[in-house]
């Protein structure tokens, strides 16, 4: 019994370990200048990734980001991924660039504007809608402005629903505990 016990430790511990490996290795186009935006450099912080829509009802949720990056500088990065699975987002891409090239926004990473229900090449909806790569949950995208909260091991440790603003203190609660 304690070798089963045993076992089943190691098998949730290795797979915990490859979703931390996966995760770090995720690379994902940014707004703009088509850089990439890579994962490895959010090692030992906490990430609030906010599928966002520009023209949803609660984009003034975009507000609250930045005082929340502003409250946890640099032990908290905000990454907005603009999705237009609700088309709420300008289609093209000029209208698209300037709803976010905005000196506001400077302190928050935004990526490239996704469709997660016609790009299956994003390989970070890849990682999240699969738990057998992220070690926790299979989510897929219903509505703008959920958010999914990444420690500092890269383990997925809440997802809030767009009614869940930025400074909630549920997600403020979710970011301090994951100080180990």
């Amino acid at each position: 019994m304690k070798k089963l016990i045993l076992f089943f430790c190691l098998m949730v511990m290795m797979k915990s370990t490859m979703a931390q490996k996966e995760f770090y290795s995720i690379k994902i186009d940014s707004i703009g200048e088509k850089k990439k935006i890579d994962f490895s450099s959010f090692k030992n912080k906490n990430i609030l990734f906010i599928i966002c829509a520009s023209k949803d009802s609660c984009f003034w949720q975009m507000g609250e980001a930045i005082q929340l990056k502003k409250l946890y500088n640099d032990k908290l990065e905000i990454v907005i991924i603009p999705s237009n699975d609700y088309s709420t987002e300008p289609n093209d891409d000029d209208s698209f660039f300037e709803v976010y090239n905005k000196p506001e926004y400077s302190s928050l990473i935004i990526t490239a504007k996704i469709d997660s229900k016609k790009n299956k090449e994003n390989s970070f909806i890849d990682w999240i809608g699969d738990n057998s790569r992220n070690g926790s949950i299979s989510m897929h995208f219903d509505k703008a402005f959920q958010k999914i909260l990444v420690n500092k091991n890269g383990e997925v440790t809440g997802v809030f629903n767009k009614e869940i603003a930025p400074l909630n203190n549920v997600i403020i609660r979710s970011i301090d505990g994951n100080k180990h």
